[in-house]
């Protein structure tokens, strides 16, 4: 098992992780997963507990992160550094299609609508405080929100 963080030093997401899921736990799940595919295909798959920890890691990061894609977790841009993502709201995506509570608000500054990508708008949802626009020829409001 891992060493704890020096005690001024937060736990990461990986060191609580660890703290509840041992090494013979996951070596488990990596004999279980090879014994599976031997049972179904005739062979193995070959899993190691390193490969079954990235795919572990690209979960996590899934919940936590949105990014364009699913192939963008593993990409790297040009210069080798991670591609920049954007932290999901998860206050809204929870509560996004609940039907409750969500009103229009005017707001003095105009902001990216979170529905279209051209769209800016002084118009904001009170409950999940994201800028979506309304006019005659759009709702994004009521996209967003169905």
């Amino acid at each position: 098992m891992e060493d704890p963080p020096p005690q001024d030093t937060p736990y990461s997401a990986y060191h609580y992780f660890k703290k509840y899921v041992t090494d013979d736990m996951m070596q488990l799940v990596v004999d279980e997963t090879n014994l599976h595919s031997v049972q179904k295909s005739g062979s193995s798959l070959g899993v190691t507990c390193d490969e079954l920890q990235v795919v572990l890691d690209m979960f996590f990061r899934m919940g936590l992160v949105q990014m364009p894609s699913v192939r963008s977790y593993g990409e790297n841009d040009r210069q080798g550094k991670q591609k920049k993502a954007r932290v999901i709201n998860r206050r809204c995506s929870d509560v996004r299609k609940d039907g409750v509570g969500h009103s229009p608000m005017c707001n003095k500054v105009r902001n990216r609508c979170k529905n279209c990508p051209d769209g800016k708008s002084c118009v904001s949802c009170g409950k999940c405080n994201v800028y979506l626009c309304i006019n005659k020829d759009r709702n994004c409001f009521n996209e967003f929100h169905e």
